[in-house]
């Protein structure tokens, strides 16, 4: 249908609706229009205040493009650089910063490319020197954004700058107070530690001298369980401490204490505990100072006033004997002797026999006492070398029985052997023929007329034991512990009244120690003694 088939209605309603679409196209048109006026006019005033917001901010408000090239800086720089907006925006990023502060933004860099790839766009905080406009370096904190458009693709990055020098002024002097202070407390000579909590678990801290007392290192230490290095007799009472300590009791400022070092040790400190605050938590802090040279000085000391005391017991001892046991045989001899001469000159011979055995006995007495008188003073001056060597002991026991065989009869005393073919030993003949002669010289002194001795030998695993028993006064029980010590030993008279200094056994003794064996003895008052030695079962030169 053409218009001239139309009527005049339909072109005229036809008419009306467009005109009805063209007032609305208009009406859209208008609104967008407006719209976009507004919208406008909003960015306009959202632009106003921001940069009117970044030029009146403490902080430098600064943009960059996709290029690294700034696009705005506030007004702010020249607080925080000295510069003006338009000084400052004529530079690079390279320009503003020393070349170790340019090694750290490169990196950011490239870490941002790489999340920038994935669509990924954090916030990058860092703080960096910047250069001011005199030449000085300062502080700067910096917060980076990316800015994306309305349909997410970015456009650059928008960034502020805070001066933060004083901060890290504040922060490299606290820094260089605690450096110093930790060597101040790593070079002092007192052991310092903290420890975490009352069950004494875990090393918070150790200074150096705390490695060298203890021979941890400051790393092992963090392993280690503090309670596990002190002595285990003191764990209980430290814990107790610990715990009545950290609840505000009462208990002693300081103390000694007994320690155990990473090499088996036992080292000695006088400790001083105190509770602080560290690394937010209750600690106790410790401060000690090794008292373990001071503990070996004093025991040297007591060792020197022990072995003074022996010595001057000893120089007694030899003067005693000197004046008194040693005159009193030659003072027999001598009167024996001279009533001796004289029966014979008034040719009275009755009796002369026993004058002439008492001369003898005082003669054997006397030999014996300075034989032993002599190997003593060679032992204590150190003129006795020790000389050991290979040799039969069952053939030296068969000598010196032999040498006492005489003096066993005149009592009618039997000394019993009870030794095997032969037991080769290696030691010093002449100190082992001293101990076999004053442990049987003894026997025969202290055993009654008819009485036995017998002298036992035998080879065990690791040892020789060699023992001489007799059946005669014994030993009183107090006296068994002064038998070997020089200033103490005391001696009884045989049971004919032989007499002694107990010189012998202290000698037998050191001799048995010189050859790393043992001299004792086991007695019952009234029923006898038996004296023990025994030496290494070795026949080879000892190490």
């Amino acid at each position: 249908m053409n218009n001239q088939d139309k009527t005049k209605e339909e072109l005229i309603k036809e008419l009306q609706t467009l005109k009805q679409a063209h007032d609305a196209l208009k009406v859209s048109f208008e609104e967008n229009i407006s719209e976009r006026r507004l919208m406008e006019a909003a960015l306009s005033e959202s632009e106003s205040k921001y940069r009117l917001l970044a030029q009146n901010s403490s902080d430098v408000i600064w943009t960059l493009d996709n290029y690294y090239r700034f696009t705005y800086i506030s007004p702010s720089i020249y607080q925080l650089r000295g510069l003006t907006s338009e000084e400052a925006m004529r530079e690079s990023i390279q320009d503003t910063m020393p070349p170790h502060s340019l090694e750290v933004v490169n990196k950011i860099i490239v870490e941002s490319k790489e999340l920038e790839q994935k669509k990924m766009y954090p916030p990058v905080h860092i703080e960096i020197e910047q250069y001011h406009k005199d030449g000085h370096l300062i502080w700067v904190d910096i917060t980076l954004r990316v800015m994306l458009d309305d349909k997410g693709e970015k456009i650059g990055y928008v960034a502020a700058s805070r001066n933060i020098t004083e901060r890290k002024m504040a922060e490299k002097a606290l820094q260089e107070s605690e450096e110093n202070f930790r060597t101040l407390v790593d070079q002092a000579k007192v052991v310092i530690s903290i420890v975490g909590d009352v069950q004494c678990s875990k090393y918070l801290y150790v200074n150096e001298e705390w490695s060298r007392v203890q021979g941890y290192s400051k790393e092992e230490a963090q392993n280690l369980r503090p309670l596990d290095l002190i002595a285990p007799d003191l764990r209980p009472q430290i814990l107790d401490y610990a715990a009545k300590r950290m609840n505000g009791g009462s208990v002693p400022n300081n103390y000694e204490l007994k320690i155990i070092t990473k090499s088996g040790e036992i080292k000695y400190l006088d400790f001083s505990p105190t509770i602080i605050t560290f690394q937010n938590q209750k600690a106790i802090l410790t401060t000690s100072i090794d008292l373990t040279e001071r503990k070996k000085a004093e025991e040297t000391l007591r060792e020197s006033e022990a072995k003074l005391r022996e010595s001057n017991a000893q120089k007694d001892k030899f003067f005693s004997i000197i004046a008194h046991d040693l005159i009193n045989p030659f003072n027999s001899i001598m009167g024996f002797s001279e009533v001796l001469l004289n029966r014979i000159n008034e040719k009275d011979y009755n009796g002369i026999d026993e004058y002439a055995r008492m001369i003898g006995q005082s003669s054997k007495q006397a030999m014996d006492l300075l034989k032993n008188l002599l190997e003593w003073s060679r032992a204590q001056t150190g003129r006795l070398q020790f000389k050991p060597e290979n040799f039969d002991l069952v053939d030296l026991i068969g000598q010196y029985m032999m040498l006492f065989d005489l003096i066993a009869c005149q009592k009618s005393i039997t000394i019993h052997k009870v030794l095997p073919p032969e037991i080769m030993v290696f030691a010093d003949q002449q100190m082992i023929g001293t101990v076999l002669r004053n442990l049987i010289s003894n026997a025969i002194k202290f055993t009654p007329k008819g009485g036995d001795i017998i002298i036992s030998a035998e080879k065990r695993a690791d040892e020789i034991l060699v023992s001489v028993s007799d059946n005669g006064v014994g030993i009183a029980p107090e006296r068994l512990e002064k038998l070997f010590h020089i200033d103490e030993s005391d001696t009884t008279p045989g049971t004919n009244n032989e007499n002694g200094t107990g010189l012998g056994l202290i000698l037998c003794k050191e001799f048995v120690k010189n050859h790393g064996g043992k001299l004792w003895v086991e007695s019952e008052n009234g029923k006898g003694s038996t004296f023990y030695f025994a030496l290494s079962s070795s026949t080879e030169p000892l190490k």
